[in-house]
């Protein structure tokens, strides 16, 4: 008898409720089917995905940076195919199939000039470049005074289905492939979801 009580005590304290990651108790459960994720992001755009303001009159110099797009539909285009590279590229890394996945985003490029050695702005927003992306932006007529620049950006992810959790690991690969490949730098937590 009291060997049963004992066996019993010890059966109790072993086992214990579920909570964590993949309980679905107090947070998100990582077993949850989601199909068609939405990752909700802050960005500094990469240099490429913006463009510079044309000059005012052919003898005006234009203030780009290298590397910057000349127009709204290149940067546009260079962006989709940038982030449908980095999300198609990170599937693969999770081992997902990508035949039919449709990748899409709200980003819309913006027009930055370059200030370089300019002290008081013309009315154009200027950017400040470090590490390849637009991190800081400054708008006006006065001394330039620049301030963080970020872009809320949706990147949908269409025909594909799989757990939070291989989904999180596609988030992590996207994140490190966007970083190093095209420069973006990212602030605060990316999230991952329902469409």
């Amino acid at each position: 008898s009291t060997m049963i009580c004992a066996l019993v005590l010890s059966a109790l304290l072993l086992v214990r409720p579920a909570s964590g990651c993949g309980s679905g108790v107090g947070g998100t459960n990582d077993y949850e089917i989601l199909q068609d994720p939405v990752f909700n992001m802050d960005i500094s755009p990469p240099v490429a995905w913006t463009f510079f303001p044309q000059p005012a009159a052919a003898t005006t110099p234009a203030l780009f940076f290298v590397g910057q797009s000349n127009e709204t539909m290149t940067a546009k285009m260079r962006a989709d195919t940038d982030i449908k590279a980095a999300m198609i590229e990170a599937m693969v890394d999770a081992q997902l199939p990508v035949y039919n996945v449709q990748v899409s985003n709200t980003y819309q490029p913006e027009s930055f000039a370059n200030p370089g050695a300019l002290t008081t702005g013309t009315g154009d927003q200027y950017g400040k470049l470090e590490g390849g992306a637009i991190t800081q932006f400054y708008r006006g007529a006065a001394m330039i005074v620049f301030a963080p620049y970020t872009k809320s950006v949706d990147v949908t992810v269409r025909n594909a289905q799989t757990t939070r959790y291989t989904w999180n690991l596609v988030k992590n690969n996207f994140l490190q492939k966007m970083a190093l490949n095209y420069n973006a730098k990212f602030t605060g937590d990316v999230t991952v979801n329902r469409f």
